[in-house]
């Protein structure tokens, strides 16, 4: 069985140095929302990219397409380009309906970078991915659970057919909300799941931890002052 793996959901590098010091954070996921919320200028996404492959060395880096309306010529330069920034990043490519994504995945599974099938919702969109070639397919758990669907039984249909037949394939579980919604991403069986910081920031607190933590440490310090007490 290979070992759950966690990333981290943004484009922070501070926050990115920090959570690796904490966890044994094995990649980023990234795109173009994440980098708007966090401040990142339009202008400095390259650099932003460089920046997080630093901050994280020697693990994959998930960097999505800007505008899936552009031609298949467009999309596959702009993924190349990505591809020559660090040899670490991994494109991500957003399901297409009508197929052109999954071209898109062949095309350069061909050329040898790494494809990331992005904002799925569905196994059956999961499965015609990694099909194509593609490296890691996510799974949007709240946006399924929103669409009035179980997020856990496409984790599980897509888990289970990927070690029934043997696809070079991980599921990355995304659109994690809340500290639960971890525990029931890696128990339907998710290679990886990333989270943002304010999730595992959530996922440390609980009242009575912290009311029982401050019970122990009312009597550690009794136990430091006794120590200092003259003999």
């Amino acid at each position: 069985m290979s070992r759950a793996e966690l990333y981290i959901d943004t484009s922070k590098v501070e926050e990115i140095v920090k959570w690796r010091e904490r966890l044994p954070i094995e990649g980023v996921t990234t795109n173009q929302v994440i980098m708007t919320k966090d401040g990142i200028d339009p202008s400095q996404i390259e650099d932003t990219i460089r920046r997080i492959c630093r901050a994280l060395p020697g693990k994959p880096v998930s960097v999505e397409l800007l505008d899936s309306k552009r031609s298949n010529e467009e999309l596959i330069a702009e993924a190349v380009h990505y591809a020559s920034l660090d040899p670490n990043i991994v494109v991500k490519i957003p399901t297409i309906a009508e197929g052109r994504s999954l071209a898109l995945i062949k095309q350069l599974s061909e050329k040898g970078i790494v494809a990331h099938s992005t904002i799925n919702m569905t196994a059956e969109q999961m499965v015609l991915a990694a099909c194509a070639g593609a490296r890691y397919v996510s799974l949007f758990f709240n946006r399924v659970k929103d669409a009035g669907e179980d997020p856990c039984a496409h984790i599980e249909r897509i888990t289970n057919l990927i070690a029934k037949r043997n696809f070079d394939t991980k599921v990355i579980v995304g659109s994690i909300r809340q500290p639960t919604d971890i525990t029931q991403a890696f128990s339907s069986g998710a290679h990886i799941v990333t989270v943002t910081p304010k999730v595992l920031v959530a996922a440390l607190y609980h009242p009575k931890t912290e009311e029982t933590r401050e019970e122990f440490d009312e009597q550690g310090r009794k136990f430091l002052e006794a120590q200092k007490l003259p003999q």
